[in-house]
């Protein structure tokens, strides 16, 4: 479920305690906001929330000039001590709003004590400075993936192959198969590796906020290692 910024900025922070370093949302949102517009104007955010709050998972958006897809920025963290805050980068799909993150380009930081804020402005600052390589990296998987043919057998097969290696969950996988069966969107209708990834990345959109990184990040993996180093 989305949420506002809003929403998000209404949920209280617990108290830090000796050994743990409770990190507000908003002044995280803020301190990764001060650096992404260093690169451009925020052009779109999405929040979502879980367990009452305790969960966070964000996205800012920066266009970067291409009309498929932008630079998209993914931040998440907890009140509950079940997730470490982290940032990544990797893109949006501007027909759907489908996210495409790779490992390579997620950093993760576990809050603790007051040394929380002097590390992970660093690690904003640096991730951030790779943000533009990585995106090129991606863009480029992304248009040799629209060269690959999968026909629709093949699809279902790797879309069940993700699934068997739990890349993706039962709930995941019967909206993938959907999106690949009937794609929601024209830009989707051919049957290529481009499709398949979205119709992969529209199961993530079923995954918890506290394993939304991990999930795309999987997805990704899969794709690449499946398709395009096949190829």
């Amino acid at each position: 479920m989305m949420h506002t910024l809003k929403d998000v900025l209404a949920v209280e922070t617990p108290p830090s305690t000796d050994s743990y370093c409770a990190v507000p949302y908003g002044r995280l949102i803020e301190s990764v906001r001060e650096h992404v517009e260093k690169i451009g104007p925020v052009t779109h955010e999405s929040w979502e929330l879980a367990r009452e709050g305790k969960q966070l998972f964000g996205t800012m958006r920066v266009d970067s000039g291409h009309k498929d897809h932008g630079l998209a920025i993914g931040i998440r963290s907890s009140h509950d001590k079940s997730l470490s805050v982290g940032i990544a980068t990797g893109a949006s799909v501007f027909v759907c709003s489908n996210l495409c993150f790779s490992g390579d380009a997620v950093t993760l930081m576990r809050a603790h004590r007051s040394q929380f804020w002097d590390s992970w402005e660093g690690l904003v600052v640096n991730a951030l400075a790779q943000a533009g390589a990585k995106y090129d990296d991606m863009a480029e998987q992304f248009e040799r993936m629209k060269l690959i043919d999968v026909d629709q057998d093949q699809g279902y097969g790797l879309i069940g192959i993700a699934a068997g290696i739990k890349t993706i969950t039962p709930t995941q996988t019967n909206a993938a198969l959907r999106a690949w069966r009937n794609p929601p969107q024209e830009a989707f209708e051919p049957r290529n590796a481009w499709s398949l990834y979205n119709a992969l990345t529209e199961g993530a959109k079923k995954a918890p906020v506290g394993t939304s990184l991990d999930v795309h990040t999987g997805i990704h993996a899969f794709t690449v290692e499946r398709l395009l180093r096949a190829a």
